[in-house]
């Protein structure tokens, strides 16, 4: 048995057996979601009833959390596996959702997680498109991927930001632990999306760079590798005259807003 995790947007959970389609879950409402949603944060690693506490309740749990805390627990183990409630210990024995002397374990992989299967794509993309990050520093293009492999991982990277559902963790509150995992998915999103249009303008497509570029670099003025991004495409497509033009606003928003000059990219 498999189970799967959600917590880009408000946190589900899907169970399959034996490689078949998921089935998903009804978690119930928000507070057994934010239990969930807390051992998704660190999935194989042991979490204190107190830390478990600490975020679902945004550092304030009442006098009777650890009691809500084992039926939340009770609770989510008959939804993800209701076939061996029955045969479960009082302590531990849960292949899912287990209780040590350490605190709960969430037993899924990063992969069954989607938050961290996506920081470990993206992370992969990253690595695999490195050379062509080399064009924008000028820096050569050794070990130049293949156009097969750019396109397998530019459709990884579209499959994987189209599992963004919305903010992660949402079902948690605004503890700050919580608010510096969005803040650092952010990021790694962010990132993603420049490495997609990377990936099509080594396909070719600087069309459709630009379609996106144009809209994403007036959302994100401060975001260099866009500015980059998007003045190579304009090279490409024949606008030489646009792309210099597009230089020199990027030069004067980072003028104005940081009074910082370009970095090597731009």
């Amino acid at each position: 048995m498999r189970v799967q995790i959600c917590v880009l947007g408000s946190t589900r959970a899907a169970r399959s057996e034996g490689g078949g389609e998921p089935e998903w879950l009804q978690l119930g409402p928000r507070k057994p979601r934010a239990v969930l949603t807390a051992l998704a944060l660190t999935p194989g690693q042991p979490v204190p009833a107190d830390r478990v506490a600490d975020l679902v309740w945004a550092s304030e749990p009442p006098p009777a959390a650890q009691g809500a805390l084992h039926a939340y627990i009770s609770g989510l183990r008959k939804v993800l596996e209701p076939a061996r409630v029955g045969q479960r210990a009082s302590r531990g024995a849960g292949s899912v959702l287990e209780t040590t002397d350490h605190g709960y374990v969430l037993q899924v992989t990063r992969a069954d997680v989607d938050a961290h299967a996506f920081e470990d794509t993206v992370g992969a993309a990253e690595r695999a498109l490195a050379p062509l990050l080399s064009q924008l520093d000028g820096s050569g293009t050794e070990g130049w991927p293949d156009r097969a492999h750019v396109t397998e991982v530019v459709d990884g990277l579209d499959a994987a930001l189209g599992r963004w559902a919305g903010e992660p963790y949402v079902d948690l509150p605004d503890h700050p632990d919580v608010l510096a995992q969005r803040a650092g998915l952010h990021r790694v999103r962010g990132a993603a999306e420049e490495l997609r249009l990377l990936g099509l303008l080594a396909l070719g497509e600087h069309s459709g760079v630009l379609s996106a570029t144009e809209v994403i670099t007036a959302l994100h003025p401060l975001r260099e590798r866009l500015w980059a991004l998007h003045a190579l495409a304009l090279t490409r497509a024949g606008r030489q005259a646009e792309a210099l033009e597009a230089l020199r606003e990027a030069r004067t928003v980072l003028a104005d807003e940081l009074g910082l000059d370009p970095g090597a990219e731009l």
